[in-house]
């Protein structure tokens, strides 16, 4: 059980960064406005001063009142996007004050009922705002999708999350990003580069010395220029750009410029259709030996193949991911949504070796399972939630994700069958616990309110199907005792877990 604001602090390190990011450059961008206000302003008064037509002095005076008003529109603007993340930012540090509020009352009485629906209100929230993260990052799969129906938009406004969760951001970046991919568009990549040069020098250093998203973007636009046939502007790019980057990484950047100039050299044909070097004659493999124009054809083709690595689209790939690296470290954002990180790391530390069978036997069946035949198995009859006995690593939900991750370190469990969980965060194994709440009770407790022990014997071997009607009125009329605390808890709090 998680009882430190640290952990939740450690996870929402992007609620924090991101803002703080956007009123950075916010704040760079009025220093800039103001500055070019003020060199506007100077030589606008010197050319009213120096002006003796009358007519144009007031078209002079005119005209800045003009830009006067461009200028405050534009600072309005500003000032109204830095006060919105201000706000963003109050609002996440009094989230985190109110996970410490409960993790207090926790400390002094594990078993207040207020305060344990108010911890899993919070909870069900940072869950909501996982899902919300998954759903944004994952919209960049569909090349035709729009931002107005984003499904993480849509769900973070109707929970009234939006505040919680910088998503203008994350869909600037996709926004990019799927330009780069799906529209091969170089001039919003360079554009984006120029205004980012020392974060991208900054990150350049903490990750790869050796690897450029200035270079690379360069490097493409000098190959796109060559396959256009553009060849004097290619030409410029590399002794303008690309050249420069000789200083760092000399031998991988002075091979891709020597291959990037090779391609200077090719037949139009195979620029303008790469596919033409699969696509030559057939030859009889005996009459081809002698055949030295075949020879000298499959030599010319063995010596450019490496370069149609360049003329690939997935190059076009490579070139909007490595854009979304940089651009994720800039913001804080995380590489990868956080819900399948979380999702790893929990399912690691609860894999053993005993869950391979079982999940092989539920790939098996994950095949076997529709929608409808999953939810009549949740649910009893009567519509109440079920207690499953099934481990969740093995469970047809979660092996997509859990087959292939490492196992936990530990080789041997001590935990006994059927461990359940009280709100105080003891765990016991079930079938004692209900035989101990018959047997041992607290101060002022009802004796009645126990289940009584012949009720716990017949339920003992039928604890993982205790949705059934006979067992499930019975069981919610009964209380549970901890025999450590003396603390009593209905039926319903207990909760199924696994620890390994």
């Amino acid at each position: 059980m998680i009882d430190s604001v640290d952990f939740h602090l450690q996870l929402k390190q992007s609620q924090f960064r991101t803002p703080t990011e956007v009123l950075r450059k916010n704040f760079k961008s009025i220093q800039k406005l103001v500055e070019s206000q003020k060199s506007y302003y100077i030589s606008q008064i010197k050319l009213i001063e120096n002006t003796r037509n009358k007519q144009e002095k007031l078209n002079l005076i005119d005209s800045t009142i003009q830009q006067q008003e461009i200028f405050n529109g534009e600072i309005e603007r500003r000032v109204k996007e830095h006060n919105k993340y201000i706000t963003k930012l109050k609002l996440r540090v009094q989230k985190l004050k109110q996970f410490q509020t409960i993790y207090d009352g926790r400390r002094r009485d594990r078993s207040d009922e207020e305060t344990l629906t108010k911890y899993a209100a919070l909870y069900k929230e940072e869950i909501n705002l996982l899902l919300i993260d998954f759903l944004l990052k994952s919209s960049y799969m569909d090349p035709l999708h729009s931002d107005e129906y984003n499904s993480g938009v849509i769900l973070a406004k109707k929970l009234g999350l939006d505040n919680l969760i910088d998503y203008d951001v994350i869909l600037q970046g996709l926004a990019i990003y799927k330009e780069i991919k799906y529209h091969k568009n170089l001039k919003i990549l360079i554009k984006w580069c120029t205004e980012n040069k020392k974060n991208l020098k900054s990150i350049q250093e903490e990750n790869d010395p050796n690897s450029s998203l200035k270079f690379e973007t360069y490097f493409q636009s000098f190959i796109e220029n060559v396959k256009l046939g553009e060849l004097t502007k290619a030409l410029e790019i590399a002794s303008e750009y690309l050249v420069d980057f000789l200083d760092t990484n000399v031998d991988d950047n002075l091979y891709k410029i020597a291959s990037g100039a090779a391609l200077l050299c090719w037949n139009r044909t195979y620029l303008n259709d790469p596919n033409q070097l699969h696509h030559n004659r057939q030859h009889d493999k005996t009459s081809s030996f002698y055949d030295q124009s075949m020879n000298l054809v499959s030599q010319i083709e063995g010596n450019v193949s490496p370069l149609k690595e360049l003329l690939e689209e997935s190059k076009w790939s490579k070139l909007a991911d490595f854009f979304l690296f940089n651009f994720n470290s800039i913001y804080g954002i995380s590489q990868k949504p956080d819900l399948l990180l979380l999702l790893s790391v929990g399912s690691t530390a609860l894999k053993t070796r005993s869950c391979m069978r079982s999940s092989t036997l539920s790939q098996a069946r994950t095949g076997d399972i529709s929608f409808d035949d999953y939810l009549i198995d949740q649910r009893s009859k009567d519509g109440r939630v079920a207690i499953h006995n099934e481990c969740p690593i093995c469970s047809p939900d979660l092996y997509e994700l859990t087959h292939d991750i490492p196992f936990s370190h530990q080789v041997k469990s001590n935990i006994y069958d059927n461990p359940v969980m009280l709100p105080n965060g003891n765990i016991y194994q079930y079938d004692k616990l209900s035989s101990k709440s018959y047997k041992i009770s607290g101060e002022n407790f009802d004796q009645s309110k126990l289940m009584p022990a012949q009720l716990s014997k017949e339920l003992n071997d039928s604890f993982g199907v205790l949705s059934k009607d006979r067992f499930t009125g019975l069981l919610d009329n009964y209380e549970i005792l901890d025999p450590l605390t003396g603390e009593v808890f209905k039926r319903e709090q207990i909760t199924k877990v696994f620890p390994t």
